[in-house]
């Protein structure tokens, strides 16, 4: 049985490390993580250094950051609103439809809104654009007067369309 040359633990578990020649580091996972952690307050640069790395790795390996994330956010349900919160920014508008002048609190509201919905009532809610982003007629903002939260299966039947003479529009608008 493996134990940790420092804290002696045998159940923490080992990290890989190629250079030995079962594989596996001489420290366990937890030893190691509190290493360089701190490493990373002792040496300035070197959390400058990791950040940059990190942000190469994560620019070059999108699919591979999608996916760590989701895993991460599947065994943390708790870091999931945080996770969705720091993000909300950008509230999966694409990048044209983004307005710098937009209330991003009344924009977070309406998707909170939309996830309490899901969560009490066991319906999916999801956040929909009342102006389509993306119409052959017209082209919405992803603002927070254009949005209204609705069933994920209402949004699909919608999906973009858009009615001019429907005065309902217009009226949600003001």
């Amino acid at each position: 049985m493996r134990a940790c040359t420092k804290c002696g633990s045998t159940t923490n578990g080992f990290a890989k490390c190629k250079r030995t020649k079962d594989g596996l580091a001489s420290r366990c996972k937890k030893c190691l993580s509190e290493q360089n952690k701190q490493h990373l307050q002792d040496v300035p640069e070197a959390r400058t250094r990791h950040n940059k790395m990190t942000s190469d790795w994560q620019k070059n390996n999108p699919e591979r950051t999608v996916a760590k994330t989701l895993r991460y956010l599947k065994k943390n349900p708790q870091r999931a609103r945080f996770h969705s919160l720091s993000k909300a920014r950008n509230w999966y508008a694409p990048k044209g439809h983004r307005s710098v002048w937009a209330n991003g609190v009344k924009i977070r509201i309406a998707h909170i809104t939309a996830r309490m919905m899901t969560e009490y009532l066991g319906i999916h809610f999801v956040v929909d654009h009342i102006i389509p982003l993306k119409h052959e007629a017209v082209c919405g903002l992803h603002v927070e007067n254009n949005l209204q939260v609705i069933t994920a299966s209402g949004n699909l039947r919608k999906g973009s369309y858009f009615d001019p003479d429907n005065e309902n529009f217009f009226r949600s608008m003001t």
